[in-house]
């Protein structure tokens, strides 16, 4: 069999963008997975419910983008990726410049460390109506505009 073991260093960086096939192509992913879903269940004779969740990127609402900016913000503060951080609060402070929720996420990045953070930082995650429980997804790098 195989052994796993946690790197020190990022092996990919992954950049997501409006252009994207999964962003451009994301109803028809979509069907597509259900289709498939289906077909298996068909072939293994059994019943099956298609409950896959289409929020995996951010729609093209301003809400949405906001929601996706701070979560992907509070990942890369509590993975210690400063920087990206910085760069999702921003990014998300530009979409909604009066929620106070994106100003938390790059005061945190400012005047603490992740782990003094941890509190705070699941507060302001609520606040969005976001699960905590999301914010243990791997981290996925951005440059910093």
């Amino acid at each position: 069999i195989a052994e796993l073991a946690n790197l020190p260093v990022s092996l990919l960086k992954y950049r997501l963008h409006g252009g994207s096939v999964s962003e451009t192509q994301r109803g028809d992913q979509m069907s597509r997975l259900r289709a498939i879903c289906e077909e298996a269940w068909q072939r293994r004779g059994i019943e099956g419910q298609f409950t896959a969740k289409t929020e995996i990127r951010p729609s093209r609402k301003r809400r949405s983008k906001f929601e996706f900016e701070l979560k992907y913000g509070w990942w890369a503060f509590e993975s210690g990726e400063k920087r990206t951080s910085i760069s999702y609060a921003w990014s998300a402070i530009g979409l909604m410049p009066w929620r106070r929720e994106g100003w938390q996420l790059l005061r945190a990045n400012v005047v603490r460390r992740p782990r003094e953070a941890n509190a705070r930082s699941e507060q302001s995650i609520q606040m969005t109506g976001l699960s905590v429980a999301d914010t243990t997804s791997p981290l996925v790098n951005r440059r910093p505009r």
